[in-house]
């Protein structure tokens, strides 16, 4: 089974089993609207394939790149990010993508599924 992200309420979901987060973007529809914490877009709702954890310069270790699914219309980028807040500055992070603890994006990893369905 996928994972689920809602980005109105920040609840990733697994299994039936819930996880607590934070609303990715506060208005009716995100994906044509800028985060208002860094002007870029949210991740938009679709279907994403989770890869692989990697160390990236600005987000850190253990990142997990996210590819939009080739019917995911919404997403104008080639690929988002699932990733841990920015030392010193949180809010500075996204870049329209997911900012998780690592305990959760690590569980993410192991869990061995790698589709992410993000919902509104």
């Amino acid at each position: 089974m996928s994972w689920i992200y809602n980005r109105r309420n920040g609840q990733l979901e697994h299994n039936g089993r819930a996880y607590s987060g934070s609303p990715t973007e506060p208005v009716a529809e995100p994906a044509l609207h800028p985060s208002p914490h860094d002007g870029h877009p949210a991740l938009p709702s679709g279907r994403y394939r989770i890869g692989s954890p990697f160390t990236h310069a600005r987000t850190g270790a253990f990142t997990l790149g996210l590819t939009p699914s080739v019917t995911n219309h919404g997403a104008h980028r080639h690929s988002y990010l699932i990733h841990g807040p920015h030392p010193g500055h949180p809010a500075d992070a996204a870049h329209g993508s997911l900012v998780l603890p690592l305990s959760l994006r690590r569980l993410i990893w192991t869990s061995g599924d790698r589709s992410l369905e993000v919902v509104t």
